[in-house]
Formats: structure tokens, sequence, C-alpha cells
């Protein structure tokens, strides 16, 4: 139980951080340039992960305009956006 509790903690702290480290970055690089680096380095690390747990499945033909029109409106426009609201505040 411990251990879940800790995991946790760590998970609550990395995510309440998320603001602070993006008030600093966001006064040397663009929100572009942080929102493309912060999801291809979370792209690399899912892809580690799976190859690691032997879990990779790839996606369908048919499915992948769907999944990239997705990723982009559903996770690239929110942070893009969450780093030009810290730009302007």
């Amino acid at each position: 139980m411990l251990k879940a509790y800790t995991l946790l903690t760590i998970c609550v702290v990395v995510w309440g951080s998320n603001f602070v480290f993006g008030k600093i970055l966001v006064q040397d690089f663009s929100p572009t340039l942080l929102t493309m680096l912060r999801l291809l380095f979370i792209v690399l690390f899912l892809i580690g992960l799976s190859s690691f747990k032997k879990h990779f499945k790839g996606v369908n033909k048919s499915d992948l305009l769907a999944v990239l029109f997705l990723g982009v409106i559903g996770v690239f426009i929110n942070q893009w956006s969450f780093f030009c609201r810290i730009t302007n505040s």
C-alpha cells in the first residue's frame, strides 16, 4: 500500500510542477517548440515502454487519419494553449 501512495504522490508532484516548469521554459522557448518536444519525448517513452513490455500494437491504416486528427486536436492544441496561456500570465 505504501508503494501505491508513494507513486501517487510522485504523480501529483510532477503534475503540479508542470505549471512552474512551463512558466520557466516559456521565457526562453516558443510554446510550439515546447509542445512538440514534450509530445516527442512522451511518444518515445511510450514506444520504449510498450516495446519493453511487448504490448505494442499497431494502428490500422483506416484508423491512422482519425488518430492523427485526434492527436492534433485533443493533445497538441491543448498543450500549445497551456503554454500560450503561461506566456500571457
